[in-house]
């Protein structure tokens, strides 16, 4: 026996075009601007600034850490900072890195102390 649902439309959510806009429409902007030869940084940046925050796995464990976005400029910095520096092991050559690593020294060293 078969039961069939009725179904129900689907619908394209802020967040998923913004996604978008993100990954798809702003860097075939860009391309397109370069191979004309004239690319408006500024108005990419403007856009890309407007839009919100991307949230996933990645952007919530900077957030955790207390590194907050205010837009999806930031976050798409902090996806490209774990994919270059987090992701090989490269966390010296990393300024965020670098700081991450002195807090966890500092407070392991002050408990072995207290």
């Amino acid at each position: 026996m078969y039961h069939f649902s009725k179904k129900s439309p689907k619908k394209l959510t802020k967040s998923f075009l913004d996604l978008i806009l993100i990954n798809t429409i702003i860097p075939l902007q860009f391309v397109y601007q370069q191979q004309k030869g004239n690319v408006n940084q500024e108005r990419i940046l403007k856009l890309i600034n407007a839009i919100k925050p991307e949230k996933n796995a990645i952007t919530e464990k900077f957030n955790e850490l207390g590194i907050k976005s205010k837009s999806a400029f930031k976050t798409q910095s902090l996806l490209e900072l774990k994919n270059k520096y987090c992701a090989p092991k490269r966390c010296l050559e990393c300024a965020i890195g670098n700081k991450i690593l002195a807090n966890f020294r500092a407070h392991r060293f002050s408990n072995t102390f207290a």
